[in-house]
Formats: C-alpha cells, sequence, structure tokens
C-alpha cells in the first residue's frame, strides 16, 4: 500500500500522538542540539486507509563520563594477600556502567562486570593498577592506585650439617610459619647449577625438615628455602646455607 504522509515527533514522553506532518515521504530524519537523557521518537504513516498506529522509539543521549571513583582493595593496598579483592564502584546517571577495565602494570587489560572481584595472582612487590569504569554510551572515567604485596614470614634453616660425607644422607630443619609449604632449593658448584626443588609442609608449630634420600656427590653445595602459604603468599628467600661433601 502507498504511504502519503508520514508524521513525526520527537519528546520525552513515551507515548503521545505526532504532529509535525510530512505530505511528502521521508526515509530519514536528523535531530539535532538534542540534550543528554531519554528521548522518545514517534512515527505514524498514512495511507489510502487512514492513519495506522503510532510507533516508538526510545533512545539515549549521553556525553558526560561516569563519576570520579576510588579504587579500594579489601585486603588494604599493603598486604600480604598476593590475589588482593579490588571493590569498584560508581554511577553513570543516564547510560549506567557498563564495565571495569583493569589494567596491572603492562599487562593485557581484563573486563570486569562485577564491583567487586579478585586479580590475578600478583608478585612481591607494588603494582600499579589503573581503572576504566566504561559507561553504556562508551564514555569513561579513569582511577589509579598502588598496591604492594609484602612477604610473608622469611624461613630460617636452623639445623643442617656443614660438612657430609660422600654418601651419607643429608637432613637439615628449619623454621616457617604454620602449615605452608616449604620449597627447598639445592644448587651445587660455582657454575651456580640448580639440581634441585624440593617441597615439604611445616607443622602447626612452623617446625619443618627435609631429607635427602639419594645421597650427594662430592662437591660444594648451597641450599635456600622459601615459604608459600595456604592463600599463595611468599616469603622472601632465606639465607643460604652452604654444605660440603
Amino acid at each position: 500500500m502507498d504511504i502519503t504522509g508520514v508524521r513525526l515527533l520527537v519528546g520525552h514522553k513515551p507515548v503521545v500522538t505526532p504532529t509535525v506532518f510530512y505530505s511528502e515521504l521521508i526515509s530519514e530524519k536528523q535531530l539535532d542540539d538534542l540534550a543528554d537523557g531519554i528521548w522518545y521518537f514517534h512515527v505514524q504513516l498514512r495511507n489510502n486507509f487512514g492513519w495506522g498506529d503510532v510507533s516508538h522509539f526510545r533512545f539515549q543521549i549521553d556525553t558526560q563520563v561516569p563519576e570520579q571513583f576510588e579504587i579500594k582493595v579489601k585486603e588494604g593496598k599493603e598486604t600480604t594477600n598476593p590475589q588482593p579483592t579490588l571493590i569498584l564502584d560508581t554511577t553513570d546517571e543516564i547510560s549506567g556502567i557498563d564495565y571495569y577495565e583493569v589494567k596491572i602494570n603492562q599487562e593485557t587489560p581484563l573486563i570486569i562486570k562485577e564491583k567487586e572481584s579478585k586479580i590475578p595472582v600478583q608478585s612481591l612487590g607494588k603494582h600499579t593498577i589503573v581503572v576504566k569504569a566504561v559507561d553504556k554510551a562508551g564514555n569513561y572515567t579513569l582511577a589509579v592506585t598502588e598496591i604492594n604485596i609484602l612477604p610473608i614470614e622469611t624461613p630460617i634453616i636452623t639445623d643442617y650439617p656443614k660438612t657430609l660425607i660422600s654418601g651419607n644422607i643429608l637432613s637439615i630443619k628449619g623454621t616457617a610459619v604454620p602449615e605452608a609449604t616449604i620449597k627447598i632449593y639445592i644448587q651445587k658448584g660455582q657454575a651456580s647449577q640448580l639440581i634441585k626443588v624440593e617441597e615439604v609442609k611445616s607443622d602447626s608449630q612452623g617446625r619443618w625438615s627435609y631429607v635427602e634420600i639419594e645421597p650427594l656427590e662430592k662437591g660444594i653445595y648451597k641450599i635456600w628455602a622459601e615459604v608459600i602459604d595456604l592463600l599463595g603468599a611468599k616469603s622472601r628467600l632465606s639465607e643460604e646455607i652452604t654444605i660440603v661433601v
């Protein structure tokens, strides 16, 4: 059926009969100088049988960035937890927040939808976090903070033989935080050749021991330890001990 007339109207009311009449058919209409906010576009078409139903189209204009915000860290910005939780909370009055883009140091940005989210495990030391809050119109606001991942208590090697007869079994003992994983590093010779990394557990009192079942060959060995607790938090490396076989 041939269209013989068009009525259009733009306004803030969701349901209304358009009143601007066009006797010639139009396929598009440019809308200029509309303020930010929610708008409605109303269209009604006429043919030889009269006017049809009115169609209503909702659209939004948003040129404003989201509100300024602060990056909060649930565990504190200085923490031994290597995987802290970020709390991101801002608002955008017109469009609403679509997502948060989180960039840690020079790593690939993460896209986060939730206001509260754990970040990937971080190494010891300071890390710069930049968060971009993006609204549904593509506008964004930036926030920056720094976190410092602190080490847990460094393990101590307390008992070990300074010399060992070739063929004898090596046994060392130490202390650390309770119920954690102790990584034992064994290095041989002047070439700093790391020949073995083993793991043991500390008990509820923090005591641990390690026994090397395979006899060590003749040479000079350096041994040190590192602790990883149940949350994945790490210690600094212990002082090295030297054993001559």
